[in-house]
């Protein structure tokens, strides 16, 4: 027996970019259903999603200690504030993408893509800076979702490259 996708969100409204709380007890994305894109929460067990911003967001995600939740803001900048609500505060400046970012235990990695090839960086919670670690070769530029991660050792990077892009001429005959 195949099981089935669970639909969460069913308004009429986009709904993007879910990620987990540490706990597992709720699942964050961003939603435009306010006019503007806002950070909600939904239980993972289904129920009605809950606006946790107001000032926007469009990815989120919990610290390694269930503590704090990152927001990711136009116009690439990270903001904290406490999983049960409050003010946010700017935390980095400079992360381009909204999906090229991933926080650890004492900082945040980031892909900076304003050089070539692309830096990632680290941004120490401690020290208050940003260091580059690594260079990579993200390949082509297409539309489309990046993808970016850190193991929770912070011993390995993962991200999407793409290394060729193809197109087709198509002809239609006959359509009238």
């Amino acid at each position: 027996m195949e099981d089935l996708p669970v639909v969460f969100t069913t308004e009429p409204f986009e709904n993007n970019v879910p990620s987990w709380s540490r706990d597992g007890q709720w699942i964050y994305f961003s939603s435009d259903r306010t006019g503007t894109w806002q950070i909600w929460k939904i239980p993972s067990g289904g129920g009605s999603a809950v606006q946790v911003t107001n000032a926007g967001g469009f990815s989120a995600q919990e610290s390694i200690d269930g503590k704090w939740l990152y927001l990711w803001r136009e116009p690439g900048t990270i903001w904290k504030m406490p999983v049960g609500g409050g003010e946010p505060m700017r935390v980095l400046q400079g992360v381009e993408n909204f999906a090229f970012w991933k926080i650890a235990a004492n900082g945040i990695y980031f892909v900076d893509v304003s050089t070539t090839p692309a830096l990632i960086k680290f941004f120490d919670f401690a020290t208050q800076h940003s260091k580059a670690i690594t260079s990579v070769d993200l390949g082509y530029s297409v539309p489309g979702p990046q993808n970016f991660d850190v193991s929770p050792d912070g011993q390995w990077i993962l991200f999407k490259r793409v290394d060729q892009v193809d197109s087709d001429i198509m002809l239609v005959e006959n359509f009238q």
